[in-house]
C-alpha cells in the first residue's frame, strides 16, 4: 500500500472554518511541508490557497456542462467524465459539513448568499427556514460540503484517480450537496447512517450513481442516488483517516 507523496506533504487540504454565525472557508494558511517525505523538486511554503481538490458535479440537461456532457454524467472538475447516468461508483465518504445557505436569485452581480452553522444563526439574521403563512417559499437551503474518495474501475493511476491502497486507486473529491432534491436524497442518507450506527463515515463504502427525478410541477431533473455497500476494513480507515 502507498500514499502519493504529495498527500503526504499537505494536510487538511479540505478543511473549512466554522466561524460564529456564518461558515466562511478557511483562509489560506501555512501548510507544513513532512520531513519524512520532502519534495526535492520545490522550495518554500505550501498553503492552502495553493491547493485545490478537485470538484465533483452532476450534469444537468441544461446548465453549465449540458454542452459537453449527457445529463445524469459525474465530471470532475468540469472536464473530465468519471461515470454515465446509472453507472455506480463506489466512494468512501471521509469529512462532511453542514450548513444552511441563503436563498437568492441568481444576479452576476448580486450579493453572494450568506452561509450559516447553526439554525439558532438563520434565525438570528431573519431568516425563515420554513414555508411562510402565505406559501412563500423558505429563505434558506440545508447543504453538505462532503470530501470522499472515490475508487477507479482501474488499478493503473492516473492523474484524476492517484491515490493508492492495497491495488485500487482512488480520486480525492470535493462535492457540494447544495439543491434540495441532492440534500434528500444522498446528505439525508449520509447523515442518518452516521448518527444511527457508523462509527465513522469512512467505515463503510457507498455507491454513487445518477437517477431521473420528476418534481411535483412536472418538471425533470438528474440526481444522485446513493446506496450503502460493505464495511472498509480496519487498515483502510487507518489509511484514508491520514488524508486529511
Amino acid at each position: 500500500m502507498s500514499i502519493k507523496t504529495f498527500a503526504e506533504s499537505v494536510t487538511e487540504i479540505a478543511a473549512t472554518t466554522v466561524t460564529e454565525g456564518a461558515i466562511e472557508h478557511a483562509p489560506p494558511a501555512p501548510v507544513a511541508v513532512v520531513a519524512a517525505s520532502p519534495m526535492s523538486d520545490f522550495e518554500g511554503e505550501i498553503s492552502r490557497s495553493d491547493v485545490k481538490v478537485p470538484r465533483l458535479q452532476l450534469a444537468q440537461s441544461i446548465g453549465p456542462l449540458s454542452d459537453d456532457f449527457p445529463s445524469g454524467t459525474w465530471v470532475i472538475n468540469k472536464r473530465t467524465a468519471i461515470a454515465a447516468k446509472d453507472e455506480p461508483m463506489s466512494i468512501v465518504p471521509l469529512r462532511a459539513v453542514k450548513y444552511y445557505q441563503e436563498k437568492l436569485d441568481y444576479s452576476v452581480s448580486g450579493p453572494m448568499p450568506r452561509r450559516f452553522s447553526t439554525m439558532d444563526d438563520v434565525t438570528a439574521a431573519g431568516l425563515r427556514a420554513d414555508w411562510g403563512p402565505d406559501s412563500e417559499p423558505p429563505q434558506i437551503q440545508e447543504c453538505l460540503d462532503l470530501t470522499l474518495l472515490i475508487e477507479s474501475r482501474s488499478s493503473t493511476p492516473s492523474p484524476e484517480f492517484s491515490f493508492v491502497f492495497d491495488g485500487k486507486c482512488y480520486a480525492l473529491i470535493s462535492w457540494s450537496i447544495t439543491s434540495y432534491t441532492a440534500y434528500d436524497a444522498a446528505a439525508r442518507p449520509l447523515l442518518s447512517a452516521r448518527t444511527l450506527y457508523l462509527p465513522s463515515f469512512h467505515a463503510r463504502r457507498w455507491n454513487l450513481a445518477s437517477e431521473k427525478h420528476v418534481m411535483k410541477n412536472g418538471n425533470s431533473t438528474m440526481r444522485p442516488s446513493l446506496v450503502a455497500a460493505d464495511p472498509t476494513s480496519e487498515a483502510f480507515q487507518a489509511w484514508s483517516g491520514g488524508l486529511l
